[in-house]
């Protein structure tokens, strides 16, 4: 039984979204969502990839299950309508749906942004100084934009479950690469520091 739901209740900057609703909309996201995931694996292409395979197939795959599980974690906590609910012309069956209670947030723009990133970050930390860096970002962030639009069109989330899908899937991204970086640093202890009467230790970091 569907509670007693008025467009009224939502806030102006998410209401619009109520007035969305199509399935074409919801299935093209779907292929372009595919696409975003495959797009990394394109670096393959590289001899640079190829030669750092290992890392880097790691780096891929802990982004996508990385992203995938965080994102999916709010809709379990918080209980939000998707917008199509507000809106009378979809049918009960699909408002009654367990679904439909997962508006926040959106999943599909939070993947769709982190393999963008991912591949824009990595494409530049395998190719410095590429000319065909600027293509790569915008290309890649066009995609996922247009992820995040198809899910507001369909009618399966509000503004702002696509925003905190970008920033979520934005910033996991851009970490995965930096936390690979990062672990090749070398960090060794020295000796402890010669100085009477003091327990220092110091460190050597080479980066």
């Amino acid at each position: 039984m569907l509670p007693n739901l008025s467009r009224n209740d939502v806030n102006w900057f998410d209401r619009g979204a109520t007035n969305n609703w199509s399935q074409t909309a919801a299935d093209w996201s779907d292929v372009l969502l595919a696409t975003a995931i495959a797009s990394p694996l394109f670096l393959f292409g590289s001899s640079a990839v190829r030669n750092d395979a290992g890392t880097y197939a790691t780096m891929y795959v802990q982004n996508v299950l990385s992203v995938y599980s965080v994102s999916h974690l709010p809709k379990a906590l918080v209980n939000r309508y998707r917008p199509y609910v507000y809106n009378k012309d979809v049918s009960n069956e699909e408002k009654q749906s367990l679904d439909a209670t997962h508006s926040f947030l959106s999943a599909h723009t939070a993947v769709g942004f982190a393999s963008a990133i991912f591949l824009s970050v990595t494409f530049d930390k395998y190719n410095p100084n590429s000319s065909l860096s600027p293509y790569i970002w915008t290309s890649s962030l066009l995609l996922a934009t247009s992820i995040g639009y198809l899910r507001y069109a369909a009618g399966q989330h509000f503004p702002t479950d696509i925003i905190a899908g970008a920033v979520l899937g934005s910033v996991i991204g851009y970490l995965i690469p930096l936390i690979h970086e990062r672990s090749t640093e070398n960090v060794e202890l020295v000796t402890p520091a010669v100085i009477p009467y003091n327990n220092l230790v110091s460190f050597n970091i080479s980066f």
